[in-house]
């Protein structure tokens, strides 16, 4: 004999739709039913355009599975407040800048001590 198929609960399926991620469902459900989840949905939903933005701002992180989502009730953690992400290109000058503050400065102990002979040796865009 099969065995009925109850309906998701709303609450459920709404948690669904919004979190996107659509892996485990099986097992999402049934934890969802365990730990009565449904009388929080508001507050579960409401979390993951935060959670989403945080990943973007984070390219580097990836999304979670819903079930861990839930399990490790995620929907409370808070977020720092996003950063504007770096491109490789404003990267890249931030190290430039970075390389140059510390060549200036390894050039100033340089002269201060008068010892000239590893004065070549010093990384500088401007002697080369």
């Amino acid at each position: 004999m099969k065995k009925l198929r109850t309906p998701e609960p709303e609450g459920f399926t709404r948690f669904w739709s919004e979190y996107g991620y659509k892996v485990g469902k099986k097992a999402c459900l049934k934890l969802w039913e365990r730990e009565g989840l449904e009388d929080i949905v508001d507050d579960i939903c409401a979390s993951i355009p935060a959670y989403d933005a945080h990943l973007a701002a984070n390219p580097w992180k990836h999304k979670k599975h819903p079930h861990t989502f839930l399990n490790g009730a995620h929907w409370e953690d808070e977020y720092p407040e996003a950063q504007r992400p770096q491109t490789s290109l404003t990267a890249a000058r931030s190290i430039l800048q970075r390389l140059e503050r510390e060549s200036e400065h390894g050039r100033q102990e340089t002269l201060i001590d008068g010892n000239y002979d590893h004065a070549q040796q010093l990384p500088s865009t401007e002697w080369h």
